[in-house]
């Protein structure tokens, strides 16, 4: 985990080791881990827009510079990373092996509008799209081209927020 924030924010490992054996913020590492907090967890850089003593306020002297938390307590106005827990709630995360799929991992930008949209678009609508019959289960085709369908309608929507935001 991280390795993953280390190389998505090109931190040197060490400062990075340091800022996450801070009371807590490895307090929220743990709990995420131990399945005692939400499934999710957002690491991200935040400039300082925000004011002195705010939920978001970068302290000038943190020098990895980075805030960890489940998301729902300050806007992003820069590039975050997730980790989304996989396994059953109240379930521990099995730390001992790596790539198990109870921990997905992805990077989310500035503008998470923009960061959806390029997810849906360029990557699940091209894998739907390009899946064998075999690859569906039970779902019909009809149910699969309305997926797509709707997916590649809501991405156009996305797009459009975008560039009216802009």
């Amino acid at each position: 985990m991280l390795q993953c924030i280390a190389d998505s924010f090109s931190k040197d490992d060490l400062k990075l080791e340091d800022w996450a054996r801070k009371k807590e913020n490895c307090q929220s590492f743990s709990n995420f881990f131990k399945g005692t907090a939400p499934p999710k967890l957002l690491v991200y850089r935040q400039s300082n827009e925000a004011a002195p003593g705010s939920e978001d306020y970068l302290e000038p002297g943190d020098e990895v510079g980075l805030y960890v938390h489940i998301g729902e307590m300050s806007k992003m106005r820069s590039k975050g990373v997730f980790f989304y827990r996989t396994v059953t709630e109240g379930k521990q995360v099995n730390t001992q092996t790596a790539n198990d799929g109870e921990v997905m991992f992805g990077e989310i930008g500035a503008d998470p509008i923009t960061s959806l949209d390029t997810i849906i678009s360029s990557v699940f609508v091209p894998l739907f799209s390009s899946m064998d019959d075999t690859d569906w289960g039970e779902c019909d085709k009809e149910q699969r081209s309305e997926l797509v369908s709707g997916l590649s309608k809501f991405a156009s929507e996305l797009a459009e927020e975008h560039v009216r935001r802009t």
